[in-house]
């Protein structure tokens, strides 16, 4: 498949002044920059869409920088869909023309010594690790685009034992029959973690807010016909009595969610919100679309 030579990227050149994310928007760039080059181990993507993760903005404002210090000119974004035009050396999962996904990852494109860095989705050719893509099997880009980064913090968060507690036993261990309790469930990672837990037999319950969205419905209208009950808790304090062998919650935005094991009996776990919300236990089937 022909490569040009050149491309077209977004590129951030600063962290905004004082941190604000939108001077560092304001303030990038559309350039014309040389086409990469994949590595051994990597693919070259050309992207069909790309998705917009919170992770980008935190980036664009430095608060980050000790963590994962960015090398300028940066082409941000992590999520992208499209089709595989190149492949470096010893790539076998995957071949020239297969349309696919991929969460490019925080410190695998950041730096330039950081394997396909500094380069994001926000372009028209992208390098990938080739162990980070997936396929799409015939799925639209649009359908699949904002998947990888969201989907993988829940599915790292609840199954890979990454984590631990204060007593250095495995968090993120979740096996049928344990119950788990979701903060935020109509959020991207929440809502994945939610059809996780359910595909596997988990028993789940999540919370959502009645706050207006854009278009002027709010996430009861879209828990609600899809028969999960729920009950209203108008003070903003859940208080769950019995046993939850895991809750998992938006305080760690990076690759993973907080996933915490309760694990004495009759354990009260009260969980403090800022505004009004309901708590929906979650006793429906998992969609496959």
């Amino acid at each position: 498949m022909a490569v040009p030579s050149e491309m077209k990227a977004w590129r951030v050149h600063a962290y905004g002044e004082e941190g604000n994310p939108a001077d560092t928007i304001s303030k990038m760039t559309l350039d014309t920059i040389p086409m990469p080059e994949p590595k051994p181990g990597q693919v070259l993507i050309k992207v069909e869409l790309a998705a917009v993760n919170p992770i980008d903005w935190k980036l664009f404002s430095g608060g980050m920088h000790g963590i994962c210090p960015v090398t300028f000119p940066y082409v941000p974004g992590f999520d992208v869909a499209g089709t595989v035009v190149k492949l470096g050396e010893g790539v076998g999962n995957v071949q020239v023309g297969d349309e696919v996904i991929a969460d490019l990852g925080l410190v695998e494109t950041c730096k330039t010594e950081s394997p396909c860095g500094p380069a994001g989705a926000f372009a028209q050719y992208t390098v990938a690790l080739a162990s980070t893509v997936a396929k799409r099997e015939g799925i639209p880009a649009k359908e699949l685009v904002g998947l990888p980064l969201a989907g993988l913090t829940s599915y790292q968060a609840l199954f890979t034992g990454a984590g631990g507690d204060f007593t250095g036993a495995p968090l993120g261990t979740l096996a049928p029959g344990q119950k788990l309790l979701v903060l935020g469930g109509a959020a991207a990672t929440g809502a994945i973690a939610v059809q996780l837990g359910r595909a596997i037999g988990a028993e789940v319950a999540t919370t959502a807010s009645p706050n207006k969205m854009p278009d002027g419905t709010n996430k009861l209208d879209y828990m609600t016909p899809r028969q999960f009950q729920f009950s209203p808790f108008s003070f903003g304090v859940f208080v769950f009595q019995g046993r939850w062998d895991g809750f998992i919650g938006p305080l760690l935005r990076m690759r993973k969610c907080l996933c915490v094991r309760v694990c004495a009996p009759n354990v009260f776990v009260c969980v403090c919100l800022c505004v009004p919300a309901y708590m929906y236990l979650c006793n429906v089937h998992v969609s496959s679309h």
